[in-house]
């Protein structure tokens, strides 16, 4: 009997059904549509992933809700991608992979591990645009913002905002949930819970997090006529929060793009979306720029820090209010606000002159809304060694900014109420 045809649906960011480009490409082929996601120990491991797993974990159940209703589950494997596609090569030998594209090198290295065993089609899905067509007149990869962004924008105006294509979905019949733990060639059927793999799953502080992103947008709008005013003031909520959502791709960005155009005061907001863009932009055509210096020509020399800095580190206890704080919020939410981020990478980078890599890794391991090109080019960005040449003499002093942001105080006696959070929160 011929093997029955069958499209893996590897979901890495775009945990969602609706506008989903990698979706609508496997239902563009002949076979049925099996929901994978994978949980590979290589991204998930170490200290501060608990809240990261706990956010993905409840985003697969909501979306495995939704695919119920068409008769079919999702499949989550928690193993090395290569013992995984081993496994499903061994369960759907005719079978094609679609997935979107996931920068990074673990991302990256995952994706040729799923060539091995399986045809593979990639996806610009978690972006606004391909990053291939995106040059200058002469071919050339632009390097600063303002001309990445003047390029987006003429593309921006060429997209077709047309309704979801009424495709025929047709979904591998699965009636539950399944989990798997794959080590070489052992595979363990586990209940469908982090716990069953012996995770917590642990209480959300973060409001982006903890709402949905209609919810998320909605008290958007309200706030969008103050963004340009506000947006810097950590302790006035006056940001999107939608950033673990872009993530994960439980909300499309092109439809957070078509919610902005059509809102007034909403330049600066677009001009934020079109940043991720550009340093995902960056991490596309200069992956190595993940490890070292993106711009070579500026050799810093970098102070090792000693083990009683690095307990400071961990346990938010420098002693400079809006550095405790913002590594507490960090460490207790998973999150951290954008202007914080700043002043923790300016002081931690320019201050005490620490390797950008020491704290890009720290929020790696922590931040809910991870995203190594985003990560790698705000740090880089902070430590003057990235596409912003100014930026090797920009410092942001730490007491001058809680002054000018945080003038009353209230986002750092929120976040030092508590007293140190530290690494074991």
């Amino acid at each position: 009997m011929k093997a029955k045809r069958i499209n893996i649906w590897w979901i890495r960011r775009d945990i969602r059904l609706i506008d989903n480009a990698v979706l609508n490409k496997a239902a563009q082929e002949d076979g049925e549509i099996v929901p994978v996601y994978i949980l590979d120990p290589s991204m998930f491991s170490g200290k501060g992933q608990e809240k990261k797993l706990s956010f993905i974990f409840r985003q697969l159940w909501d979306l495995n809700r939704r695919l119920s209703t068409f008769g079919t589950a999702i499949m989550v494997f928690h193993g090395k991608g290569s013992d995984v596609f081993r496994w499903l090569k061994s369960q759907f030998s005719q079978a094609k992979i679609f997935t979107s594209l996931e920068l990074g090198y673990v991302g990256q290295e995952m994706l040729k591990e799923a060539k091995k065993y399986f045809q593979t089609e990639t996806v610009f899905e978690g972006y606004l645009l391909n990053f291939d067509r995106v040059r200058s007149k002469e071919g050339k990869v632009f390097r600063t913002f303002f001309h990445f962004k003047n390029a987006a924008y003429k593309w921006i105006e060429k997209m077709v905002w047309k309704e979801e294509e009424n495709l025929q979905f047709k979904w591998y019949s699965l009636s539950t949930p399944s989990l798997y733990r794959i080590d070489g060639y052992r595979i363990e059927k586990l209940d469908f819970s982090l716990e069953s793999l012996g995770l917590p799953e642990i209480q959300l502080y973060h409001e982006g997090a903890i709402r949905s992103p209609e919810e998320l947008l909605k008290r958007f709008e309200m706030v969008l006529p103050s963004y340009n005013k506000l947006r810097d003031f950590p302790a006035k909520n006056a940001t999107s929060l939608l950033s673990v959502h872009l993530r994960y791709g439980t909300i499309c960005v092109r439809e957070v793009l078509k919610w902005a155009l059509g809102k007034s005061n909403s330049t600066k907001f677009i001009d934020e979306i079109l940043w991720r863009e550009f340093f995902s932009y960056l991490l596309y055509h200069y992956p190595e720029s993940e490890f070292q210096d993106l711009r070579r020509n500026y050799e810093r020399i970098w102070i090792k820090p000693s083990r009683e800095d690095l307990t400071k580190l961990e346990s938010a206890q420098f002693g400079i209010p809006i550095i405790d704080a913002g590594l507490n919020q960090l460490y207790l939410e998973g999150f951290v606000h954008n202007r914080v981020r700043m002043i923790i990478a300016s002081y931690l980078t320019k201050d005490l002159q620490w390797d950008w890599r020491i704290g890009e890794r720290l929020f790696a391991q922590h931040l809910i809304d991870y995203d190594p090109a985003l990560n790698v080019g705000n740090w880089q960005w902070n430590a003057g060694v990235g596409v912003d040449p100014k930026s090797m003499y920009r410092r942001f002093n730490p007491f001058l900014q809680a002054e000018k942001f945080d003038h009353e105080g209230e986002y750092i006696n929120r976040y030092l109420k508590a007293g140190p959070v530290g690494y074991q929160s």
